[in-house]
């Protein structure tokens, strides 16, 4: 929909060789007209440099070329030159009153787009106090309903029912009348009042034609803000009919077909288990998300907000994204919850602190946080290093080979250059260790491949004689090995953790020591041999929930969700699509604190899914006073439309 656009009048033709600095301006203008945005900066950063010109000129030059540098996506720039440029620009001049309002709106534009609401709508209070006509109100009162229904819903409302009574005195177009009674039910539908949103809605899609062909982004997201009002409403009829035009699960999993990094906020601090919002977002072609909105939050305050951040930083890999259909990538909902997962680290993260000493000893450090997402900065910094030492390039392959938007193929490739390197460059055997074993791990990244190949791999590692002579190489391979996937643990298990207990080496409460003692209980009883179980357990020396942290991940014995458990209504409107649920695992295998923490489309596959699974079944583990095995597991589920 429209929201809020960067208005500039006409300028006069371009002069071939501007002298006078009228002249000047009128070019940089033509050219910022002409969206000619590098030429507009040039033009209007020269003028800025001429000695003797008034504030009030400099200060008008300095909001253009703000406008510049927000269209060349320099954002933090061109906010601080509006800032700037606002300051220099007289309040009380009405020549200007258009350039002050513009400018307002596109700095409040800026701080929405960050997720800054509070700033936003203090420009746009202030864009409202200088606006004199019809049409700058609507803009401006547009914008402000937009950042307000999430915390101060009932004056976002006002701010709608001003937009209504101009509408209505004004004879506006029928487009424009979409705009507005679309703000107004999606203002309502974070009201909770459900019905009304319903009907506002549905004169939003009359304007607009109705339930007819078109396939435009305004009509999707009409429709689209209809279908989640219907489902809020509990009319599955009109929910049908509204999800079914938008196209949203026609591709079971819409751009999620792709691989992706899709990591949502921790539970905590202003995230409560029980919130809900949905998020609108879309993909660029380097595979980063362009835009992420908030559309419904379950309760007013910062949240909404905050899971469109954590949307804002998801990544596709990019060779994948061109597979995804352009209607999916143009525009995408998602249902969210936030994560109740415990932090586990994995068994390869005990041999880190040795690899990252090899690196500080060679007065190398591990990329940060920043520099492990971005794959262009990693590569050109590897090229930069190729004539350097074998080792400076080591940290940096291996952090490029885990940027999520990065191919299974090239991780492989990236490691096997790391390890071959290390070894070059005469690496302890921890590091060398740690390294293949990430090198292995990719051979299970895509579910059920690969694990042959990865089980063989470690076992090729562990008879290696320098592993068999570092207890805590060969501790972690051993515990690597016996860990469960796809239902069963291997038959020597057993032994191999035992192998771990038994190594004097090894310090009483070392870790590795402590997590095969967790898994041999479990072992131990399921085999019935519960006084073995409980020795094990108490040798820990640990309490059943801080046994659950160093406990291996459950892996699934019998998926109790099948093709009877496809919603009905989900069956009969022709809908795919996908939900990701968070569980935890008792002792026993069962799952308990079910939740749906994604679903894709919203409010369709996450709740039947969720009463569904309780038949599902995990390996077991032993707690003595029968605690919680695993906290904060994940299952996707994916339904297939019925073709019919």
């Amino acid at each position: 929909m429209i929201f809020v656009a960067w208005a500039l009048s006409a300028a006069a033709a371009p002069a071939a060789a501007p002298t006078s600095l009228q002249a000047q301006f009128e070019q940089a203008s033509a050219a910022l007209v002409g969206e000619k945005w590098e030429d507009a900066l040039a033009g209007f950063k020269a003028i800025e440099a001429l000695p003797g010109i008034s504030n009030r000129t400099r200060g008008v030059v300095t909001l253009r070329e703000a406008t510049a540098l927000r269209h060349l996506g320099r954002d933090e720039e061109a906010r601080d030159l509006f800032r700037r440029g606002l300051a220099m620009v007289p309040a009380n001049d009405p020549a200007l009153t258009d350039d002050r309002i513009d400018a307002l709106l596109a700095v409040g534009g800026l701080e929405r787009g960050s997720y800054d609401y509070a700033a936003a709508r203090a420009d746009f209070q202030q864009a409202l106090a200088f606006s004199t006509d019809d049409p700058t109100r609507m803009r401006v009162l547009l914008a402000l309903a937009s950042v307000t229904m999430f915390d101060d819903a009932k004056t976002a409302l006002a701010y709608t029912d001003q937009l209504m009574k101009i509408a209505t005195a004004t004879k506006v177009s029928a487009d424009v009348d979409a705009t507005i009674h679309d703000m107004r039910g999606k203002v309502l539908l974070n009201m909770g009042n459900y019905s009304a949103a319903l009907a506002d809605l549905e004169i939003a899609l009359k304007d607009l034609g109705g339930l007819t062909t078109r396939t435009h982004l305004d009509d999707v997201m009409v429709r689209s803000d209809l279908a989640l009002a219907a489902l809020k409403a509990d009319k599955m009829d009109k929910a049908r009919e509204y999800l079914g035009m938008t196209g949203e699960g026609r591709l079971p999993d819409g751009p999620f077909a792709a691989p992706a990094d899709t990591n949502i906020p921790a539970c905590g601090g202003d995230f409560q288990p029980d919130d809900v919002a949905v998020v609108e977002f879309g993909i660029g072609d380097d595979g980063k998300v362009t835009f992420a909105n908030p559309v419904y939050a379950s309760r007013p305050g910062p949240m909404a907000t905050d899971f469109a951040r954590a949307v804002s930083n998801w990544q596709w890999q990019e060779s994948s994204v061109k597979t995804i259909p352009l209607f999916y990538r143009a525009v995408t909902r998602i249902e969210l919850r936030c994560s109740n997962a415990v932090g586990r680290p994995g068994e390869v993260a005990l041999l880190a602190p040795r690899y990252e000493k090899w690196l500080a000893d060679n007065d190398l450090k591990m990329p940060s946080d920043s520099e492990k997402r971005d794959a262009a900065q990693l590569r050109a910094a590897i090229e930069a290093d190729k004539n350097g030492r074998p080792i400076d390039r080591v940290p940096l392959l291996v952090a490029l080979a885990y940027v999520p938007t990065l191919d299974i193929k090239d991780s492989k490739d990236l490691l096997d250059q790391a390890i071959l390197l290390a070894e070059q460059s005469k690496a302890p055997t921890p590091a060398s260790v740690y390294l293949r074993v990430l090198r292995l791990g990719q051979e299970v990244r895509v579910w059920r491949v690969g694990v042959g190949t990865y089980r063989a791999g470690l076992r090729a590692l562990l008879a290696r004689p320098d592993v068999q002579a570092d207890a805590q190489s060969a501790g972690v391979v051993r515990l690597l090995i016996a860990a469960p996937a796809l239902g069963s643990t291997p038959n020597d298990a057993g032994p191999l953790l035992q192998q771990i207990v038994d190594d004097k080496r090894l310090e009483q409460h070392d870790p590795l020591r402590v997590g095969a003692l967790v898994r041999l209980s479990a072992i131990q009883k399921q085999r019935g041999d519960i006084d073995a179980a409980r020795a094990s357990y108490l040798q820990t020396g640990l309490s059943a929930q801080q046994c659950s942290l160093v406990d291996a991940q459950p892996s699934i014995r019998r998926v109790g969700v099948g093709s009877s458990d496809y919603p009905m209504d989900a069956y009969s409107w022709g809908i795919g699509g996908w939900t990701q649920i968070e569980f935890d695992v008792m002792p026993d295998g069962r799952t308990a604190n079910r939740r749906a923490v994604m679903s894709y489309p919203p409010f369709t596959f996450g709740e039947p899914t969720v009463k569904a699974m309780a038949a599902t079944r995990y390996t077991q583990t032993y707690r003595p006073d029968g605690a919680t095995g695993c906290s904060g597991a994940a299952q996707r589920f994916r339904y297939i439309a019925p073709t019919h």
